[in-house]
């Protein structure tokens, strides 16, 4: 295998790697945001709170606040939580303004600016194999 054969391919295990974990990233994403919310909804509708509720009158002014603070809290970090998770779905801009100019080969972004199919398939078949590495390396690093 010739030098410029092993950085293509270690170029393309590492793109294929970077993609693998976000997919991974967004599976945690999801399983987080259904948890917190399905905690936040439990804790909201359960028996403590509903019936706290109902008896705040019984407390005397320092022990309401305590129990308006504790749940300001839990629901001001469960709402947290949920943005978090959310914004995770999110593509992140890439590190340098550059990229989003490159005509790249790789990158979905990228690949759906080319007009037609025919025209990505004649930027691929012009392409040389410094061509490849090169846009590897600059996705990869993105």
């Amino acid at each position: 295998m010739s030098k410029l054969d092993e950085r293509i391919e270690l170029s393309k295990t590492v793109f294929e790697n970077l993609r693998s974990l976000i997919s991974h990233a967004d599976g945690k994403a999801g399983i987080a945001l259904g948890l917190q919310t399905f905690i936040t909804t439990s804790v909201s509708s359960s028996a403590l709170v509903v019936e706290g509720l109902k008896k705040i009158s019984i407390l005397d002014c320092s022990g309401r606040a305590v129990f308006y603070l504790l749940l300001t809290v839990f629901f001001a970090a469960s709402i947290s939580g949920i943005i978090s998770c959310i914004l995770v779905f999110r593509p992140r801009p890439p590190q340098e303004q550059s990229e989003n100019e490159r005509e790249g080969l790789t990158y979905f972004g990228h690949i759906k600016n080319y007009k037609s199919s025919i025209e990505y398939l004649k930027a691929i078949t012009k392409s040389t194999d410094t061509d490849i590495v090169n846009d590897f390396a600059c996705q990869n690093y993105t």
